[in-house]
């Protein structure tokens, strides 16, 4: 079922009334009501080529690479909060490093800090020392300490790696930060564990000293991987990666969610979240069940929220100036177990937030 978003809005909780007083008269089976309430729009004076939205404490974060340059050509990374109807600009990430060119950015958020890697973005293949990061930390979101790491180059360096935000892994009784990244090729004689690995910190992000194995057997040869994305839903891992004959050809996008084995390897098999003429973009997790979103392949306006595949959300900018943007690389960001968002710039400096709410009744 297909619930399409109109300009009037009807109160959550009178729909959740109606929802529960038709099942208690027909007796219908336990079921799930996903239901989008609330639009609103969030104005950012810095025009970002990248987003990585983020919750901490309760309140949204945004880390914004700009893509304007400024004199000298140097590159800005922004750390944002959501204020009102506003980014607000809280800490400039690059400018406190000896880094060049845009590098690669891997945030990590729990109950107490924000933890910021900026890792140096080498040509891949030709990365010959060990990989250089700056790692910021924060308890407050505001201010942020500076130290340089580096991250041993052994298992990373024949492997694409992709910016992202994630949580910690809990992995017997520590918690460990992930970095992982593809092998963008699969040779006849390669060892299927080598193909997706991940470097992983028990310190907070100080040092990087332990492989992280994932036996993934559905890695095919003739095609080329990459964007790579760790998930970690309650302490369960999976990744999200593309598939295609180049990176400008995109055939697939995989989802694989993985179960812990032993020590330090995962076996992981594809989740089948493929649609007809739509896009893989995001996936999260309410109550243990599966929300998707897709986009329409054939048209950037139109975008749909799925849960658990029993009923879906059709979702349609507004106030979109660029065609060409619309909901394209729409994110979500879980609040709580009733509650996500769903977020993407429609247009340059407007980004729309939806907040999708989630009922289970009886």
């Amino acid at each position: 079922m297909i619930i399409p978003f109109h300009k009037k809005y009807i109160s959550f909780f009178q729909i959740v009334l109606v929802v529960l007083l038709l099942c208690r008269n027909i007796n219908c089976d336990s079921r799930h009501v996903f239901i989008r309430t609330e639009l609103s729009y969030v104005k950012n004076s810095v025009p970002c080529i990248r987003d990585m939205f983020f919750l901490y404490k309760r309140e949204l974060y945004n880390i914004c690479l700009d893509s304007l340059k400024s004199e000298g050509n140097e590159t800005h990374i922004y750390v944002q909060k959501k204020v009102k109807d506003s980014w607000i600009t809280l800490f400039d990430l690059f400018k406190e490093t000896d880094l060049t060119g845009r590098p690669h950015i891997f945030a990590y958020v729990d109950e107490e800090e924000i933890i910021i890697l900026l890792c140096e973005d080498e040509e891949f293949g030709n990365r010959k020392k060990d990989l250089a990061c700056h790692r910021f930390y924060s308890n407050d979101g505001k201010e942020y300490n500076n130290s340089e790491i580096t991250i041993s180059n052994n298992i990373l360096r024949y492997r694409l790696l992709s910016s992202y935000a994630s949580f910690p892994l809990k992995i017997g009784d520590q918690e460990y930060f992930l970095i992982c990244g593809i092998s963008p090729y699969k040779l006849e004689d390669d060892n299927m564990k080598d193909n997706i690995l991940c470097m992983a910190s028990d310190d907070q992000g100080e040092t990087w000293t332990t492989k992280v194995v994932i036996n993934y057997e559905e890695y095919k040869l003739g095609v080329q991987y990459f964007s790579l994305r760790p998930y970690i839903f309650e302490n369960n891992l999976a990744f999200h990666f593309y598939v295609g004959d180049n990176i400008n050809n995109v055939k697939n996008i995989n989802f694989i969610q993985c179960k812990h084995e032993k020590d330090f390897e995962f076996k992981c098999s594809n989740k089948d979240f493929l649609k007809v003429h739509k896009v893989l973009q995001d996936v999260s997790k309410l109550n243990d069940q599966y929300i998707v979103s897709y986009g329409n392949d054939n048209n950037f306006n139109e975008c749909y929220i799925f849960f658990n595949d029993e009923n879906s959300i059709l979702i349609k900018p507004e106030k979109n100036i660029n065609e060409n943007a619309g909901c394209y690389e729409g994110k979500l960001v879980k609040i709580d177990e009733q509650k996500i968002l769903f977020i993407y710039s429609s247009s340059q400096g407007i980004y729309n937030i939806h907040t999708i709410y989630y009922s289970n009744y009886e």
